[in-house]
């Protein structure tokens, strides 16, 4: 929206004006029935219309210097500071401002001036003001420089008048609730099956990421998700099974550095695996963030595993999968264990059809599994549609697994099993390896509505 200026009230008023000369001038012919004067009256309305196409095109023209000098302007306040802090609150407001809107962005800016320039190109929609107008308004409400609030609110004064005050209240009142998103990180380990056909000596995998703003969001409308590309990479490298526990660590590590500007908050990390990767321990992979300390992604981040099998177009209990899916949300409330039964890998016929029970959502597994792959209790999981299974991958010497994931699961609500989860692998470390179950604990939570795009 641009606000005042006086050439573009000017050329508004006079093309009002036009549009009343025309109407009155088309009232005429209706009514008229003398030739000489009808003819008159088309020639005026012909005069008439030119002019008006010559003002709407000088309208054009002055809203385009205008909206050119706003941008100039914008772009020289938020350069006038040498703050390198401050990028961080502009990416985020930019970033809020498409997902307020709705938009979706095939390109993905990385200075002021890139970002600047696309929001100038999102139409103004239902909102009533232009999503410059928003941005500099997240940006103003984050800010400590007073110098630059200050500049900036002329800004937005001169683009919306008496309008600036009440959007920034607008935005004052999105704060809260946006603080509250949870964000995730997808990272997906799928076999790379022409790499894997011509070795002979082992299997291939390749590595794909996507960052999820708002995982609620995502899951209502389909937005705020973007895939991570690592500099000098394409993203189809495939690495040797043999060679995963070193290249994944350094490969999440990496994906973390190019994602941590995007979010507030940390992001939930969902390692996605063949279901013969299922059982590996990717909650003790270390993190090299920099630091003396290489912290292990379970104790650092709230860890899940998924399948990714079920991504698959083929997956035939895609149904079942979303079905009990459903059923766990209204277990959300209840304490975690209510949701589970428990089984085992001694007989996988028995345990498919106690995991097909309709009210059946998850497997607490008493014992470490003895196999992977399709055929193992791993292939049940998928075979039945469980989302939601809890496992120990080694079995206890001074207690059972049995007994430990009970207690686990009667710790917390099933909402809040995640964060249980990550805080029985903290504690476990100042236990040795075969006292704690948080040293070995996995948990799968498979969501069929939080996967990247079919096109992905």
């Amino acid at each position: 929206m641009i606000g005042s200026h006086p050439k573009l009230e000017y050329l508004q008023s006079k093309r009002s004006g036009l549009e009343n000369q025309i109407k009155k001038v088309q009232a005429e012919l209706e009514v008229g029935t003398d030739v000489t004067i009808k003819d008159q009256y088309e020639k005026r309305l012909s005069l008439l219309f030119e002019e008006l196409e010559k003002v709407d095109q000088d309208i054009v023209d002055c809203q385009t210097k205008i909206q050119g000098k706003s941008i100039n302007d914008l772009i020289q306040i938020l350069h006038s500071s040498d703050n390198p802090l401050q990028i961080d609150i502009v990416r985020a407001a930019y970033l809020n401002v498409l997902r307020q809107r709705g938009w979706k962005n095939q390109h993905h800016p990385t200075t002021p001036n890139e970002m600047i320039t696309q929001l100038f190109k999102i139409p103004e929609g239902q909102f009533g003001y232009g999503a410059p107008e928003e941005f500099v308004a997240h940006v103003v409400i984050n800010l400590q420089d007073g110098g630059l609030i200050s500049a900036l609110q002329r800004w937005g004064e001169r683009q919306l008048g008496q309008g600036w005050a009440d959007l920034l209240k607008q935005v004052q009142q999105q704060i809260q609730p946006a603080q509250q998103t949870q964000p995730a990180l997808l990272i997906a380990i799928s076999r790379g099956d022409e790499a894997s056909t011509q070795s002979q000596s082992d299997t291939y995998y390749q590595i794909k990421a996507w960052l999820i703003r708002d995982t609620q969001d995502y899951q209502a409308h389909r937005q705020g998700i973007s895939p991570i590309i690592i500099a000098g990479m394409t993203g189809d490298e495939t690495y040797a099974q043999v060679d995963l526990p070193h290249e994944l660590p350094n490969l999440i590590s990496q994906f973390l550095v190019e994602s941590n500007h995007l979010f507030d908050s940390d992001p939930e990390l969902h390692i996605c695996l063949p279901v013969e990767l299922m059982n590996h321990d990717v909650d003790l992979w270390k993190l090299d963030d920099g630091g003396p300390v290489k912290p292990f992604l379970g104790r650092r981040y709230r860890v899940v595993l998924r399948c990714t099998e079920r991504w698959s177009r083929s997956y035939k209990q895609e149904k079942m999968w979303k079905q009990k899916w459903e059923r766990h949300k209204s277990l959300l409330e209840k304490i975690a264990c209510d949701a589970f039964i428990e089984g085992d890998d001694d007989d996988l016929e028995a345990l498919y059809y106690d995991l097909l029970e309709e009210t059946v959502v998850g497997l607490k597994v008493k014992q470490a599994p003895t196999a992977v792959g399709i055929n193992s209790l791993f292939g049940v999981l998928l075979q039945a549609g469980t989302p939601i299974a809890i496992w120990g991958r080694s079995n206890l010497q001074s207690t059972t697994n049995d007994i430990e994931l009970a207690r686990v699961l009667g710790l917390c609500q099933l909402s809040n099993l995640l964060h249980t989860v990550k805080e029985e692998r903290q504690k476990a470390r100042r236990a040795s390896a075969d006292a704690h179950i948080g040293h070995h604990l996995s948990l799968l939570w498979d969501d069929p509505y939080l996967v990247p795009p079919k096109s992905a």
